[in-house]
């Protein structure tokens, strides 16, 4: 693919439904023209407000394929949406990322219309607006509305939606119910600034145990949950929860001189041997866990 135009090669500057295209100059959004007549759609024209967006020269950009500004990130699904809207001729609406001449990643929200002359095809005139501070808004309430904002872990809303999901699906997982022993204690004798950072640090453990395709979260209080989604005997799943319970038995220090060894007692459930809807799987759970914390099982139990 070509990225610079041949030296003998020379654009002028086209004429647009009567108007000469410098006018996108006074835009305040970034503007670019690509030859539909040329291979590989080489721009033509950028205005200023582009320039601005990218970090690049009129001049370093005149004559490449605005794919460039993808960088190596071309593993992107609206992609091919550009791909296929180019090859039909068709108005392209697509969000990507695309990278400054610093490196700085930025979204771009693209619209991309075929400018036709007599019926030919002759350009591609892209509008795009750097929506970067919009995207990333939206990530953070999505993030805000799924986790829990004390641990960084899901939340109980996730959790119940992602068993819905997978119960939806029939698809076959494990529970791990987790509750402190004797926290209660600790946020009287101490305070609840304390029990926060205790909890904090229990989340950041449960977190970097963490396996593939399961999914951890803090229910509410000192009660937390495990999700294995592709862990189904009870073999396994008490063996992650043996590893798991030696992880959080190490000493917690907080505030560099308050040291606390926490205790955690463990219920497992599974679906569907245990229950095929969330309310008994959960149910089940926590009869587990209440029956290691009751001294009626071991450590860790799974509910028969």
């Amino acid at each position: 693919m070509r990225d610079n135009l041949s030296k003998k090669q020379v654009y002028h500057m086209p004429i647009i439904y009567g108007f000469d295209s410098s006018i996108f100059d006074l835009l305040p959004i970034g503007v670019c023209l690509s030859d539909a007549c040329s291979e590989d759609f080489p721009l033509i024209y950028v205005n200023d407000k582009f320039c601005l967006m990218s970090g690049y020269d009129k001049s370093e950009m005149i004559g490449k394929n605005c794919r460039f500004l993808q960088g190596s990130d071309r593993d992107q699904a609206d992609i091919s949406k550009v791909r296929i809207g180019l090859a039909r001729q068709e108005e392209i609406n697509v969000t990507l990322r695309n990278y400054k001449k610093d490196g700085t990643m930025f979204w771009n929200q693209i619209h991309i219309s075929p400018v036709f002359d007599n019926g030919k095809l002759k350009y591609f005139i892209a509008a795009q607006i750097d929506v970067t501070d919009k995207v990333n808004m939206i990530k953070q309430l999505e993030f805000q509305a799924t986790h829990d904002p004390l641990t960084g872990l899901y939340n109980r809303i996730f959790i119940e939606s992602k068993l819905d999901e997978l119960i939806a699906k029939s698809q076959d997982f494990g529970l791990i119910f987790l509750d402190f022993d004797k926290f209660k204690p600790i946020n009287d004798e101490y305070g609840h600034l304390v029990g926060d950072e205790i909890l904090k640090i229990i989340g950041s453990r449960l977190s970097g145990f963490a396996f593939a395709n399961c999914y951890v979260g803090r229910m509410g209080g000192d009660e937390f949950i495990i999700i294995a989604s592709e862990l189904i005997q009870a073999q396994q799943l008490h063996d992650i929860a043996s590893k798991l319970k030696i992880i959080i038995n190490q000493p917690i220090t907080v505030n560099q001189s308050l040291e606390f060894k926490i205790s955690v007692s463990m219920g497992i459930a599974i679906y569907p041997l245990h229950g095929d809807n969330i309310r008994i799987l959960l149910s089940k759970a926590d009869e587990a866990m209440y029956a290691v914390k009751n001294k009626k099982s071991q450590d860790i139990f799974i509910i028969s």
